[in-house]
């Protein structure tokens, strides 16, 4: 009983230090959330990070499915990074409840994956206020003056290469919308 009550007190200890770094800092904590984490919510983690390589700033993405949990990048993910000179470390995860506490920012590619995280939130117990300040679709970011791309951005998984660079033009514009909106820079 004592290890487990040390346990809890370590953890509640650790949720604090990370709070309060959160609220001592500028940095911010940036999720992006797509349905298998293998091309859209990778790809812009790693176009998020690419560009706030210099800053405090945290950057991670995953999925609402855990179909691919562990795995790297989609290849075609992987190769439209690497022609635009980005790199991804990345291995797929599924989103958890934690994320909520410990993000500033949740970022979802579609509204299917916008239902799927409100959904894990409701059954969770995650507060509506913190789902409703935090949860947003990455299309809020989409520049006023830009008609070439929707709201959302679209899953190219069965698509081809072409999709992909599609995906990443899409990405980096909502990325660069996202940093100038919220003064990341």
């Amino acid at each position: 009983h004592r290890l487990i009550r040390r346990q809890r007190q370590m953890c509640i200890r650790d949720r604090f230090k990370y709070i309060l770094n959160c609220i001592m800092s500028d940095s911010k904590s940036i999720l992006f959330i797509c349905l298998g984490n293998i091309c859209r919510s990778p790809m812009a983690e790693a176009i998020l990070a690419h560009t706030l390589k210099d800053t405090p700033h945290n950057v991670d993405s995953c999925g609402t499915a855990s179909y691919h949990r562990g795995e790297s990048p989609d290849n075609r993910t992987v190769s439209t990074l690497l022609k635009n000179g980005i790199k991804t470390e990345h291995k797929a995860r599924q989103l958890k409840q934690s994320d909520f506490e410990k993000f500033d920012y949740l970022i979802c590619m579609d509204n299917n994956n916008l239902r799927n995280i409100k959904d894990m939130a409701r059954r969770w117990g995650v507060s509506k206020d913190i789902v409703d300040r935090k949860v947003k679709m990455f299309g809020e970011w989409k520049p006023k003056d830009n008609n070439k791309f929707g709201e959302v951005v679209e899953d190219p998984y069965y698509g081809d290469i072409t999709d992909f660079k599609t995906c990443f033009d899409q990405c980096s514009l909502f990325c660069k919308e996202f940093v100038s909106r919220e003064g990341l820079l």
